[in-house]
């Protein structure tokens, strides 16, 4: 009897394990509004590889944190996001492929709410 809940609760560890995994990678990308010697900006941007198998079909996966103590924006133009993040905020975003301007590989991402925040660029390979 206890070998076989031992292998159930190893079993179980392991398919949880493998969830965590799928999750992690399904994050396409990863951004945190910080401020650093008074200037306010998103840390985040980089590259997305829309040929990876680790990546969630049909949708581009951000997760937006705001570190400071305001609300601040996230917005990408190019792929119809506007999005408010509260103090202390982590949120989701997901944008359907249909909603990426195919005709750009170089997105700019930046706050909405405050035009003198830096922003930065994603680059998408298609």
């Amino acid at each position: 009897m206890k070998k076989s809940v031992i292998i159930f609760v190893l079993a179980f560890v392991m398919f949880a394990g493998i969830g965590l995994v799928s999750v992690a990678q399904a994050q396409d990308g990863k951004f945190v509004a910080v401020e650093i010697a008074g200037t306010k900006f998103w840390l985040g941007g980089g590259d997305v590889d829309l040929r990876s198998g680790l990546r969630t079909a049909g949708a581009l996966i951000f997760k937006v944190t705001n570190k400071l103590d305001a609300d601040h924006g996230f917005a990408i133009d190019a792929m119809k996001v506007k999005q408010v993040v509260k103090p202390g905020e982590e949120v989701t975003i997901s944008v359907p492929m249909g909603d990426l301007d195919q005709a750009l590989a170089v997105y700019k991402f930046y706050c909405h709410l405050h035009p003198g925040h830096i922003g930065g660029t994603l680059v998408v390979v298609k």
